[in-house]
């Protein structure tokens, strides 16, 4: 009996729920469906891409089957490595938040995921959307800049063009900017100085950028930074300024002047090899230069104060003076007498020296390439031009040398001057930039010091004459590129040119060779 009355009572209580009146809500609220379509879009899955081209994708996002409105959407695109374990590039780069993808990818060479994602604020949920990308590297040979950009004054940043006149055998021209800020993150600190590939350790050399307050070694195709200042160095000196960093002659070799100290590496071969001590001796203020020497010698630098040439002899570690110099020499090395304002290597391998004596403007040539410890060498100076006939000489700020023909150019203000130094005193206007506003910083001959690689690799070697402006007015730089005579270095009326635009103020340019496809 007492089983038959717990049925009856579950029973009971059962009915009793059911009858319940529920008074909950139980209106449903359908979420929006969001899709990513890229039907008729021209979007593929996949892309080969070289590194800094830039990627347009434009898909089409519905709600609902309805063409979305943006502004109530948000979007996020991303692009990350497609690979994982040691050595894997993890970091996600933000490329845009629209829906239009315009970007330059600047990430070192790899494969990558780019994915956009489509969050609806509404709900918080997300829509994804993705392609793979094979980023393959594209920096090698090409003319190279070193410049202080508009966007962030007092650091340098480095340019590199690619067209027939600078790289042999190209597929399609090619121009990159802000390389070293892409590659690093930011800017190299400090205003530019130098800029150029080494022949240090031929196979594996880096690009070397001097600026003012430090010096930076990068991978040759990534622009990644590999060197610090403490890398050049056996006991790094604390720089306050940087005032000449350059190649030593046909050789592997550096040097520096730091804080007006000079520093030689006179044939590394290797970055096992580094700077020492400063040269020590008998000496005043240095001109922020050193001359184009062989490995007979360790340098040739210049004292501004005592108005003379010193070099350091092979595996020295102090100056010496030259051996007393022939009467019958052009100018004495020993006593030169004049300011040393600008230099430039050219002819012959020789220097060419802007110099000065009170209002008088003066081109001197030397020959720096034997050994000055021999009584033979009494003839250094080859010549010296009076040049002070030659319009605006006297604020002349760029000076080149050409390595094939008798001439050099100088400029002032934005026009570029030729001085035929074997014909005529007095030096020819043969370039005007087209804006008045635009200032000439920087201009380069086509020429490489490394003697085998200029011969071998370089194109139209001492063809191509390198302009580069500033306008203050926009912040706008310029390059120019023109064919030139390589005999008497005028330009080419209707020979190959090309014009770019720059993002800041060149301070240097050179030849960036690739050892096997330059």
């Amino acid at each position: 009996m007492k089983t038959i009355h717990y049925i009856l009572y579950a029973l009971a209580t059962l009915i009793l729920v059911s009858c319940y009146d529920d008074k909950g809500n139980y209106d449903y609220t359908a979420i929006p469906d969001v899709v990513v379509d890229t039907v008729g879009c021209g979007i593929r899955s996949s892309y080969a891409l070289d590194r800094f081209d830039r990627l347009t994708l434009e898909p089409k996002v519905k709600v609902d089957g309805q063409t979305a409105d943006d502004s109530k959407l948000d979007y996020v695109w991303t692009m990350y490595s497609a690979t994982s374990g040691t050595g894997a590039d993890i970091a996600i780069d933000t490329l845009g938040h629209e829906r239009r993808l315009d970007a330059q990818l600047t990430k070192a060479g790899g494969s990558y995921i780019i994915q956009l994602s489509v969050t609806n604020p509404a709900n918080g949920i997300k829509t994804f959307f993705k392609v793979n990308c094979l980023l393959e590297e594209a920096i090698t040979a090409g003319w190279m800049l070193l410049y202080e950009p508009t966007a962030h004054p007092g650091t340098s940043d480095v340019g590199l063009v690619v067209n027939p006149l600078v790289k042999l055998n190209i597929m399609k021209n090619r121009e990159f900017w802000n390389i070293y800020s892409a590659a690093n993150g930011a800017p190299i600190p400090g205003k530019p100085i130098r800029g150029l590939r080494t022949v240090v350790s031929m196979a594996t050399a880096e690009c070397i950028f001097a600026t003012e307050n430090t010096l930076v070694g990068v991978d040759n195709d990534t622009f990644e930074q590999r060197l610090s200042i403490g890398d050049f160095f056996f006991n790094t000196p604390k720089p306050t300024h940087i005032d000449y960093y350059g190649p030593f002659g046909w050789i592997q070799g550096e040097q520096i002047i730091m804080d007006g100290q000079f520093y030689t590496n006179a044939m590394p071969m290797s970055r096992d090899y580094k700077f020492g001590a400063s040269i020590i001796g008998d000496y005043g203020e240095l001109a922020p230069w050193a001359g184009f020497t062989m490995n007979l010698v360790n340098g040739v630098v210049y004292d501004q104060t005592n108005q003379r040439f010193l070099f350091v002899p092979y595996n020295g570690a102090s100056y010496s003076s030259f051996t007393p110099q022939d009467a019958t020499v052009p100018f004495d090395v020993n006593n030169v007498g004049m300011r040393l304002e600008l230099a430039d290597w050219g002819r012959n391998d020789y220097d060419y020296l802007l110099m000065s004596r009170g209002d008088e403007r003066f081109l001197a040539i030397a020959n720096f390439k034997t050994n000055f410890t021999s009584e033979a060498n009494d003839h250094v100076g080859q010549a010296l031009y009076n040049i002070s006939a030659s319009e605006n000489i006297r604020q002349a700020t760029q000076f080149v040398s050409s390595y094939a023909g008798a001439h050099v150019f100088y400029s002032a203000g934005n026009t570029l001057y030729r001085l035929y130094y074997t014909k005529n005193d007095k030096a020819e206007a043969v370039w005007t930039a087209p804006n008045a506003d635009e200032e000439i910083t920087c201009v380069r001959l086509q020429k490489f010091e490394h003697q085998t690689l200029r011969s071998m690799m370089m194109p139209n070697l001492n063809a191509v004459l390198h302009i580069a402006t500033y306008n203050n007015k926009t912040g706008q730089g310029k390059l120019y590129q023109y064919t030139i005579k390589f005999s008497d270095g005028s330009i080419k009326p209707d020979g190959e040119k090309y014009e770019y635009n720059v993002p800041g103020r060149v301070k240097d340019m050179s030849w960036k060779w690739e050892l096997v496809t330059s």
